[in-house]
């Protein structure tokens, strides 16, 4: 920490930067405003985005079931009745010692699995289905 001499202090700079450079800081904070619209929002690293997936698998016990290798396997052609696919992830809970989502509540946090190729939605006959992925491990 450092610290100013006696004497040396400068008595109310606060103040004499804001009358003096309230409009250059204004124009900074403007000018920022500006890039982050043209860019769409704040710039992601490649580790914050690893960081925020791994939240949110952490927090999405369906995104965990998915992306569990040793149970699902991403096959981006293949499609399965929703209902199979929960039921599956129902047993798989129970293995990991993880209480389950209700059923629509599993429907729902899929919906963060899109980013990993897999989707869930309602097939020509009105069936949920879930495309891009296949049970393995005894779960089909």
């Amino acid at each position: 920490m450092s610290s100013i001499a006696p004497g040396k202090e400068v008595i109310g700079l606060a103040e004499r930067i804001v009358a003096e450079e309230q409009g250059a800081v204004l124009g900074w904070l403007l000018e920022g405003a500006a890039r982050l619209a043209q860019a769409g929002g704040l710039p992601e690293t490649d580790n914050h985005r690893r960081l925020i997936d791994y939240w949110r698998a952490a927090n999405n016990s369906a995104l965990q079931f998915v992306l569990d290798r040793e149970y699902v396997a991403h096959t981006p052609d293949h499609s399965m009745p929703a209902q199979e696919v929960f039921a599956a992830y129902r047993r798989w809970a129970s293995d990991v010692g993880l209480k389950p989502l209700g059923r629509n509540a599993f429907y729902e946090a899929l919906a963060d699995a899109g980013r990993h190729g897999i989707a869930i939605a309602d097939d020509r006959n009105g069936v949920k289905t879930v495309r891009g992925v296949s049970l393995l491990r005894g779960l089909q």
